[in-house]
């Protein structure tokens, strides 16, 4: 599109002598011109301020229809005709009407332009959002994302050609909420629009908000769907992979424990028959007597350590008593190792299901451990909350702490494991929360819904 605008060129400057709306300009002018002077030869002429008046007019057509190049030649023109009553005035030696000219004339000259440069750009502003819109408008059209865009009440105004193939229907004039639910249509208004959307079709779509102003400044929302399909397939595909690396590593677990209770753990303990037969057998002050004494401690020792491996592997009582009883034993083991604990339960344990159990279980395991290993805790308590619609489980110590989130510590590294229960309470649709400082101890919450 060839431009208008000033300063572009000497075609910006010249009058547009080819229009003959420019030349119906001109003969306004020559009209009140020929006017001026046949009441200035009658009767002395015509007030300036009416002189002005009519001359203002034509100079104002020019300036809307053909800019500021309309309304100097306009001006020009007018000074040219109006020479001739200038230089008569001078040469009476009419003071008065003299100034008047003048004034009118630079009135004319000062103002015809300052007019001419508004006009052309407003023009040029308006000719610029024109084309903006037919290319937005273009783009909202050709674009392959589905689009909507709304009104304050939620109303859709607009809809593009692929949200109407989509969505499937007539898009314009009903309520977002007709479309895609009450929901999601409260959420996408109130300024906090879901991460996904699944829709008939089977594709999962994440709405993007901008806002938009119409043409009469009303605020407007633009909704821009993005096909999240894949993404949220991917997110799936890993999920489950996760789901089934943690199921085969507790089933890995179940079957260690069992080989060490079926295999290890009786070895050990008839090895300590043994050991305590040879010791009944023999004398009571025969050589090697306190080597076989020790040997007994040893095996009872080994014993017992075995025992506590089977159980932290896959510890019995969650299945069999539950929960609580699972992490009292817990709790209780960590006092016989010497670190005061202690636990609260409040509310009445639901059946809960087998993974969001083991999943808090291993979640206070693993606090338990930090707690006395790394953590250096004077006292650690667990407080077990349960309600109709989740269960609570929260882990507090008074050790040193840590800077959560700083995996280049050596105290966070000794947390890795428990952080790594996020993810475990993730696939089941918990959360976990873990709060920390240098100093102040630690607390960890997990909570998952029933």
């Amino acid at each position: 599109m060839p431009s208008e605008r000033p300063g572009k060129g000497l075609g910006a400057y010249l009058p547009p002598i080819h229009d003959r709306r420019f030349w119906f300009t001109q003969g306004l002018v020559l009209v009140v011109s020929i006017a001026h002077a046949v009441v200035h030869i009658a009767v002395g002429g015509l007030p300036d301020v009416l002189v002005l008046i009519l001359y203002t007019f034509p100079v104002i057509y020019a300036a809307l229809e053909f800019g500021f190049r309309g309304s100097v030649a306009t001006t020009a023109l007018i000074v040219v005709l109006s020479l001739p009553f200038v230089i008569h005035d001078a040469l009476s030696g009419v003071g008065s009407d003299f100034v008047g000219h003048l004034v009118e004339l630079a009135i004319l000259v000062v103002v015809a332009p300052v007019v001419g440069r508004v006009v052309e750009s407003e023009r040029a502003a308006r000719r610029a959002h024109e084309v903006a819109e037919i290319r937005y408008r273009a783009l909202f059209e050709a674009s392959g994302v589905p689009a909507l865009v709304l009104d304050e009440q939620g109303c859709i105004q607009e809809a593009n050609p692929a949200a109407a193939s989509l969505l499937q229907g007539e898009l314009q004039g009903r309520h977002l909420s007709q479309v895609l639910g009450m929901a999601a249509a409260d959420a996408i208004l109130g300024g906090d629009p879901p991460q996904r959307l699944d829709v008939s079709s089977g594709l999962a779509l994440r709405p993007i908000v901008s806002a938009a102003v119409g043409e009469a400044g009303e605020r407007l929302a633009q909704v821009l769907f993005q096909d999240v399909t894949e993404e949220t397939a991917g997110s799936r595909r890993t999920r489950a992979f996760a789901l089934a690396v943690l199921v085969a590593q507790e089933d890995e677990r179940r079957r260690i424990a069992q080989e060490l209770h079926d295999e290890a753990l009786q070895l050990v303990v008839e090895l300590r028959r043994r050991v305590e037969r040879v010791v009944r057998s023999s004398p009571p002050d025969c050589a090697g007597g306190e080597e076989l004494l020790a040997a007994r401690s040893l095996a009872d020792a080994v014993i017992e350590e075995l025992r506590t491996v089977a159980v932290r592997l896959r510890p019995p009582d969650l299945a069999d008593l539950g929960l609580t009883a699972s992490l009292e034993r817990l709790v209780a083991e960590a006092r016989r190792r010497g670190t005061p604990a202690e636990i609260e339960v409040e509310g009445r344990e639901p059946a809960l299901p087998p993974d969001f159990a083991l999943s808090l279980y291993r979640v206070a395991q693993e606090a338990l451990t930090n707690a006395e290993h790394h953590a250096r805790a004077q006292h650690v308590g667990l407080r077990l909350d349960f309600s109709d619609s989740s269960a609570v489980l929260v882990v507090e110590d008074d050790g040193v702490g840590f800077v959560v989130g700083d995996a280049a510590a050596s105290e966070a590294n000794a947390h890795l494991g428990l952080l790594g229960m996020r993810e475990r309470l993730q696939l089941v649709g918990g959360t976990l929360e873990i709060t920390s400082a240098v100093g102040e101890g630690t607390t960890v919450a997990a909570a998952v819904r029933l």
